[in-house]
């Protein structure tokens, strides 16, 4: 079971998202903070595997907080899930190079095994980025690449955090096509 933190201002949302993960029977949520200054002051981060934040926490950065926590806590996934669809505000995580992060858009978020795949595959080490975000022509990762159409589909797939054997049940392809 996943140990997560959610640190989000917005209490409604915070609350919402908070119990709907600790009813998928996945998460062990471990606390709900609503600012900078609470994540940074909270224990119980340490014991979190993913914490996901938003990016705009009533002004502060969930950006520069991401990076404070994982400096404290190199093992901690950062789980970014913001109204904002612009890759340049995790450009900074992008140019670290940094694994066990993604960054999901609210609006384009449909149901919680969205939220929860990206939450696992954090955990694991990989990066998941909302499709919206990966598109080839979004400045960042899979810019300037000259994909085909399949291969769109493929990298949107793979940003999400979808693994191998996913893929091949997604668009119905043996897992040895999708490994290849």
């Amino acid at each position: 079971m996943l140990q997560v933190a959610v640190v989000e201002d917005e209490q409604l949302f915070r609350e919402l998202l908070g119990g709907a993960l600790t009813q998928s029977g996945r998460v062990a949520l471990r606390a709900s903070l609503d600012s900078v200054p609470a994540a940074l002051a909270s224990p119980d981060i340490a014991r979190c595997d993913v914490v996901i934040m938003d990016i705009d926490l009533g002004g502060q950065s969930g950006i520069e907080l991401s990076a404070q926590l994982r400096a404290r806590h190199p093992q901690l996934g950062i789980m970014l899930l913001s109204n904002h669809a612009h890759l340049a505000f995790a450009r900074s995580l992008i140019h670290s190079r940094m694994t066990g992060w993604g960054y999901l858009l609210k609006k384009s978020v449909r149901d919680l095994n969205t939220v929860l795949r990206a939450l696992e595959a954090v955990h694991q080490g990989q990066v998941v980025l909302d499709p919206q975000l990966a598109r080839a022509d979004t400045p960042g990762p899979g810019a300037q690449l000259n994909l085909t159409p399949r291969q769109r589909e493929l990298w949107a797939l793979l940003t999400q955090g979808y693994s191998n054997a996913a893929i091949a049940q997604e668009l119905g392809l043996s897992t040895k096509w999708i490994d290849n």
